[in-house]
């Protein structure tokens, strides 16, 4: 409690918007903005990498929650938080993500580090999580990472190899199973996700829909007609989505689906059939 109160006891209005910032890092609002921003402006191939291991985390983070079932600090929160405590998906989700991010790009590994350490150290200045928490959502998302790192290249020659229609299908029963069967509450929404987004990522890339060297056209068109789709889709879903993990997983299959295919295939013929953009073969 100590290590709550003395981060806590810091009321600086500076510091105070400095932990909200990174403390937003971790929120879900980020990763709603998170994965279309991935896949409509970075490298697809790593940003497929990058949802799957993703998806893993915070399965993992949504699992262990439930296993542990250790109540969070109570009476000093600043902020709001559900669930429970151990571990920090904060903590954890921010190994992952920007160890990646630093990994993959091979610089900028001393910022990554204080970025990480700051998300961790704002769950504790807002009273959200105990020290224990965030030390073990560090480690786990250090597990996850390099676990997902080492074993990615010795699986993804294997996964190529079968028919890519097998690996839909299987793929697809997979991630519907652990939703429909699954205790943890929101599976649906994270398998869904993980469906959605690599497999429609994997067949824009096999239509070889651009994925680098945006133009400001295509962009502009890929935000506009996806926050248009996505709040359609959200309109669409609204009220069933207390229907069961089933509902979810399929909900978030379409989005991800629409995130990752269909915003990327539209836009394409859109501007080469009006003319502003013309891809080569």
């Amino acid at each position: 409690m100590s290590i709550i109160e003395f981060l806590s006891s810091f009321d600086h209005p500076l510091i105070y918007f400095l932990m909200r910032f990174a403390s937003l890092l971790g929120d879900r609002a980020f990763y709603v903005i998170l994965f279309p921003v991935i896949f409509w402006f970075w490298r697809r191939d790593d940003a497929i990498r990058l949802t799957a291991l993703l998806c893993i985390s915070i399965f993992m983070n949504f699992w262990l929650k439930d296993f542990f079932q250790i109540p969070r600090p109570e009476g000093m929160a600043e902020v709001e938080a559900d669930s429970f405590a151990f571990p920090s998906g904060h903590a954890q989700h921010a190994i992952v993500l920007w160890g990646f991010l630093a990994l993959n790009s091979r610089k900028l590994y001393g910022q990554t580090i204080g970025l990480i350490i700051l998300i961790g150290l704002s769950r504790l200045y807002f009273a959200v999580h105990w020290p224990i928490d965030v030390v073990g959502g560090w480690l786990i998302g250090g597990a996850i990472l390099t676990g997902f790192l080492w074993s990615e290249p010795r699986l993804k020659p294997f996964w190529i190899a079968q028919a890519r229609q097998l690996r839909f299908s299987l793929f697809f029963i997979f991630t519907a199973l652990i939703s429909l069967f699954s205790t943890i509450p929101y599976v649906g929404i994270v398998m869904g996700a993980l469906f959605g987004l690599t497999t429609g990522g994997s067949v824009a890339g096999s239509l070889r829909l651009p994925s680098t060297g945006i133009s400001p056209a295509r962009g502009g068109t890929m935000v506009i007609l996806g926050s248009t789709g996505l709040y359609l889709i959200y309109l669409a879903v609204e009220p069933i989505r207390h229907s069961g993990e089933g509902v979810l997983f399929l909900a978030l299959t379409v989005i991800g689906l629409w995130i990752a295919l269909g915003v990327p295939w539209l836009t394409d013929r859109m501007l080469e059939s009006t003319g502003l953009e013309r891809r080569s073969a």
